[in-house]
């Protein structure tokens, strides 16, 4: 490990984020349609350099919208705009002969930010003048590479959505030192749980 001190929690999480989106205001069926949904970021960080770091952010609209976010590092001031792709899926329903059509899924991959840093943004074609816009979310980029630097992270996988997820996330979000959490998977099942 080299003197790296790496602190690990299995655990799983990010409920928390779906359920801040869940609470944003839709005032029409028109802006629910528009208004980004399971907002999550993914590390797509420069592996080859050690202090060129990235992130993908995605999100997922009902109907067809510009795949826009801005970011800055200030809360509420963003300097930067960013913009991406979206695509959708088709998949059988398990349980009865129709197909499940996804909604639009958005991505928007940043790269060239600054180790270390906590970055502000929001999401949503409303920042291209046509639809909604997301509340303001927040991350932390990862430190810049070193054997004495610490990196605190979660290690998560096969949450589900059952009575105990809220209180595993609470568990992993209650530690101050916890920088960065890996999310394995399954968060929730085609079955409903």
């Amino acid at each position: 490990m080299g003197g790296t001190a790496m602190k690990f929690i299995f655990a799983l999480a990010l409920l928390g984020a779906a359920a801040l989106v869940c609470a944003l205001p839709i005032t029409s069926v028109e802006a629910s349609s528009l208004t980004p949904e399971q907002v999550r970021i993914s590390l797509a960080d420069d592996f080859k350099s050690t202090t060129a770091k990235g992130m993908a952010v995605m999100w997922v609209t009902e109907k067809s919208a510009a795949s826009v976010m801005r970011y800055g590092t200030k809360s509420g001031h963003y300097v930067a705009e960013a913009k991406g792709s979206s695509s959708q899926y088709t998949h059988p329903n398990y349980h009865t002969t129709e197909i499940y059509q996804s909604g639009h899924i958005h991505t928007v991959v940043l790269t060239g930010l600054k180790p270390s840093t906590v970055y502000y943004y929001q999401v949503g074609a409303g920042l291209d003048g046509n639809g909604v816009t997301s509340q303001e979310f927040s991350f932390k980029t990862t430190p810049v590479v070193g054997p004495d630097q610490p990196l605190v992270v979660a290690v998560i996988g096969d949450l589900g959505q059952t009575k105990h997820s809220r209180s595993t996330i609470d568990h992993v979000l209650s530690d101050p030192t916890m920088e960065h959490v890996l999310f394995a998977g399954d968060l929730s099942y085609a079955d409903g749980y």
